[in-house]
């Protein structure tokens, strides 16, 4: 299924892959700052992207992947042209049952974003180099044997020099009250509760998170009314849910971050599904 967002450079097809994993196959030019609740897989298929997740600059082209860790935020831009790439989202519970609570919670919590599949020499660099040429997106089962292939790198102790301290803590200690659940403590509140000022908490959130604690609650709705969408709810009944004041103004947020409407992402994802489900003839 493909689809192209009118006066937009992105053009997206969603797939179902397996139980907790959404495939997707993008092209575009940019993304503005966004994030996701799920853990992101990236696999380069043509361009050069230059990208910073969590505040760190990084570059890839064909052949290359990476992933970005839940919550973490993240925009790029590419070079010389449009990129394509397809893109993988697992669900926390899905790497939960592959790395064990134990490793998400320490890598979640130590902030490491990227993974270099070349630099790691994963058995999965076998498969890439195998199917960035071929015109589909890559098939499923190959696509879980390289997520799986690739969880083996995410238990190792990366970043592990990174300082911890007051700050930090403080900074994840808000984040983690900003994505726990639908309700939205004002920054006052979570301030209150860790017992320092708003402006002192506003300086150490965006001096870890690279943004302010408002324009991360922002994207914290934009990927809730994502998954609310998938889930088969209604425009409207997604915009209240998600924490935005009406429709309109998700639609906004929404392509502005994506690059295409709540409405066509629906759309497309209801089609994916209903196709999934059809009985097969023939």
């Amino acid at each position: 299924m493909n689809d192209r967002d009118e006066d937009t450079a992105t053009h997206f097809s969603l797939r179902l892959v397996d139980d907790g994993i959404v495939g997707a196959r993008v092209q575009r030019l940019a993304s503005e700052a966004h994030l996701h609740a799920a853990w992101t897989l990236c696999v380069m298929r043509r361009g050069r992207l230059r990208f910073v997740v969590a505040g760190r600059p990084y570059c890839v082209c064909a052949g290359d992947a990476f992933v970005v860790r839940p919550f973490d935020l993240h925009w790029g831009r590419a070079e010389g042209g449009p990129i394509e790439y397809d893109v993988f989202y697992v669900s926390r519970a899905r790497m939960r049952d592959w790395l064990g609570t134990r490793g998400v919670s320490n890598g979640e919590r130590m902030g490491a974003t990227i993974f270099d599949l070349a630099a790691t020499q994963t058995p999965a660099g076998g498969i890439l180099n195998a199917e960035k040429d071929c015109a589909g997106m890559i098939e499923a089962g190959r696509a879980l044997e390289m997520l799986r292939n690739l969880v083996s790198t995410l238990s190792l102790p990366v970043d592990a020099g990174r300082s911890v301290g007051r700050a930090t803590d403080l900074a994840l200690a808000a984040a983690s009250r900003l994505t726990s659940g639908p309700s939205e403590p004002s920054i006052r509140q979570i301030a209150d509760e860790l017992e320092v000022s708003p402006a002192h908490l506003s300086r150490v959130f965006r001096s870890h998170h690279y943004t302010t604690p408002l324009v991360y609650r922002q994207q914290i709705r934009v990927a809730r009314a994502a998954a609310s969408l998938a889930s088969g709810m209604n425009l409207s009944e997604v915009a209240h849910s998600a924490g935005f004041s009406d429709q309109a103004h998700m639609n906004r947020i929404f392509k502005k971050t994506y690059g295409f409407t709540p409405g066509l992402f629906a759309r497309q994802y209801r089609r994916v599904v209903e196709s999934t489900n059809s009985p097969r003839t023939g």
